[in-house]
């Protein structure tokens, strides 16, 4: 989502340096691609891709510039949030490459195994071609290093669940990317795309595996800085902000306690968490409202449906939500596997607030909220 934009046509002003990044990383100029991302990485904007969408796009940079450490912790950190995320599959490739060319061929197959049943979901083409050649790379890799290397293999595009080695799910994955990239050359008359998979599956690891940081070593809201290292407590601001002496149509910055304001006014119940989420239940909404941005200026709400659906209503939880998202503006919707066997359906809403906003418009903009968290989660539950 846009931050602080001067250009609308240019899109997002914080993704586009992203968008760079990976392109002069596809020509082999790590330095540039460093370069471009190094503004974002000292000082991340307003964008709510941010940072994980620029570490993520430095991992190969980093691991070509000899900075194996810095890029496993930038991995570790980003994938937190790309795992489960619904505009986080785009970014798998690179994770998977990272696990790849930095000799992680062990979390690689992990990675590719959790995000396999992703491919049932509609994605854009050119992510699964990518996610598919970069997982056939993971896959192919472990195999040589050990050809009897087994896993178990989930249930996905009409296959079912079944042990199989790694070099037999390197070749599924491999005929989906081969396939997709076959498929856009025909249409651009090239075989650009076809050369770039094969360029993919062509490398090696770069160097000896270092150490990853343990996964708990990052909290839910780690935040970075200069070059993805994370900030200490003085690094970020956990203020919560308030409005005392503010007029409700006074434009300010947005604060929890505007938040907090507005669903006294409604005479709502909720809790508060020592970072500033806010949290409550609505008939079968639990709708949580936080700040979120390296400002503290967007606001983002969460729903999630008290009813859950069994793994195996997949296709029918996906239609469900495509057609929520056709025919209603909020919230946006999507499905989410925790693993448990069972399907959350959830929904978020998020508004850029960077140039301020009035306690009456913080008031309209989580009675929003509420109002189409609620329809959305009743509408869950009507579902057979």
């Amino acid at each position: 989502m846009a931050g602080r934009g001067t250009d609308p046509a240019a899109g997002c002003p914080d993704c586009l340096p992203v968008r760079q990044a990976r392109l002069l990383a596809g020509w082999g100029d790590w330095t540039a691609a460093l370069d471009v991302l190094d503004p974002l990485l000292d000082a991340p904007a307003g964008c709510t891709a941010q940072p994980e969408a620029a570490l993520t796009a430095a991992l190969l940079p980093w691991l070509r510039a000899g900075r194996p450490e810095q890029a496993g912790h930038a991995h570790m950190r980003a994938y937190r949030r790309h795992r489960t995320e619904p505009d986080g599959f785009g970014h798998l490739a690179n994770h998977l490459r990272f696990c790849a060319l930095g000799g992680h061929l062990d979390r690689g197959l992990e990675i590719v195994v959790e995000q396999l049943p992703r491919l049932d979901a509609p994605h854009e083409d050119l992510s699964v071609m990518e996610f598919a050649a970069a997982g056939a790379l993971v896959c192919g890799l472990a195999g040589e290093a050990d050809a009897g290397r087994m896993v178990r293999r989930p249930a996905y595009r009409g296959r079912p669940a079944a042990e199989v080695t790694a070099t037999q799910l390197g070749a599924e994955l491999l005929a989906v990317a081969t396939t997709l990239a076959g498929s856009f050359d025909a249409r651009n008359g090239t075989g650009h795309q076809s050369g770039r998979m094969a360029a993919w599956l062509a490398e090696r690891p770069l160097a000896p595996a270092v150490p990853l940081p343990a996964d708990e070593e990052f909290g839910s809201d780690d935040e970075f800085g200069p070059d993805g290292e994370p900030d200490g407590p003085a690094g970020r601001s956990t203020s919560l902000g308030g409005t005392s002496g503010m007029a409700v149509d006074e434009i300010g910055a947005l604060t929890v306690s505007m938040i907090t304001e507005a669903l006294d006014r409604r005479g709502d119940d909720y809790t508060v968490d020592p970072a500033g989420t806010v949290l409550g239940r609505w008939d079968d909404a639990v709708i949580q409202f936080r700040r979120a941005g390296a400002h503290q200026d967007i606001l983002h709400a969460r729903v999630v449906a008290g009813r859950r659906l069994a793994a195996t209503r997949r296709t029918e939880a996906y239609a469900f939500c495509n057609a929520w998202n056709r025919d209603r503006l909020l919230p946006k919707a999507y499905a989410h596997d925790p693993g448990d066997g069972e399907l959350v359906l959830a929904g978020e809403v998020t508004t850029d607030l960077a140039y301020g906003v009035a306690p009456d418009q913080v008031a309209v903009l989580v009675d929003a909220a509420i109002r189409t968290g609620v329809a959305y989660a009743a509408a869950v539950t009507a579902l057979p």
